[in-house]
């Protein structure tokens, strides 16, 4: 009843804005280079991480369509039946898969892959907007700096690799 009363007023449709500014951001699988830039995040987040992975597990990766797609990054949140804790925090969810721009995958743009990597993750704590995904997120940033020599060496391997 509102989007017709909108229209009236000259207001576009949610999905005429939508298509207007690029359509929906749908996701599809990495290609053979894509994945080559991907494992390198994985590993690496792999080792970081693998406490939240053995509860979690890693979820698959896929790649954003739309690069005018508004997220660098999006994921999707299933609630978990069993109650699991990680550092204290409970983890509400797993993620069904965690999907980049593939223009993120580039050798400059490590900081902002793995930063985007780590934001989706945290999404197993909640929504972007709630208390528990934001101290979720911060338990994440802060195990990065413990971990200096491995993402060097991560780093370094991302900015030999090509596309």
């Amino acid at each position: 009843m509102v989007q017709e009363a909108f229209s009236q007023l000259g207001y576009p449709s949610l999905e005429e804005a939508c298509d207007r500014a690029g359509g929906f951001s749908v996701i599809r699988e990495p290609d053979c280079s894509e994945m080559e830039w991907i494992r390198l995040i994985e590993k690496m987040a792999h080792t970081i991480f693998a406490e939240l992975f053995r509860i979690t597990g890693m979820p698959p990766r896929k790649i954003i369509k739309n690069e005018k797609s508004a997220w660098q990054g999006m994921t999707n949140c299933i609630p978990l039946k069993e109650k699991s804790f990680f550092k204290g925090l409970p983890v509400h969810f797993r993620l069904p898969y965690v999907a980049f721009k593939s223009s993120l995958l580039h050798q400059d743009r490590f900081g902002e892959a793995l930063g985007t990597y780590t934001h989706e993750l945290a999404h197993v704590f909640g929504g972007d907007h709630s208390a528990s995904y934001s101290r979720g997120l911060t338990e994440l940033m802060e195990i990065l700096p413990g971990n200096v020599s491995l993402l060097a060496e991560c780093q370094h391997q991302w900015e030999q690799a090509r596309k």
